[in-house]
């Protein structure tokens, strides 16, 4: 076999022979993602760029609403030093 045949990509001789052995634990993702056309991996790219963002958002919401809930009822820090001046 030469040289070229075993770096083809797509091909699973290349894994077989160590190919792949210094991507470490992320050989997987290599090897999917040489099978992968562009429009694919960019949809996988924003997929996992979007996935913690959204997470992010979803808890700076929850969050903003539970500091919003303690302070209309009083229960947040600092509002006694305010509540002469709300009515």
């Amino acid at each position: 076999m030469d040289h070229h045949q075993r770096l083809r990509p797509g091909s699973t001789l290349g894994a077989e022979t160590g190919f792949f052995a210094h991507h470490g634990m992320w050989a997987p993702a290599v090897r999917i993602f040489r099978n992968l056309r562009f429009p694919s991996k960019v949809g996988v790219i924003l997929l996992m760029l979007l996935f913690p963002m959204t997470l992010l958002l979803v808890l700076e919401i929850r969050n903003a609403k539970d500091l919003l809930a303690r302070t209309e009822n009083g229960k947040g820090r600092g509002w006694k030093h305010f509540k002469h001046l709300h009515p």
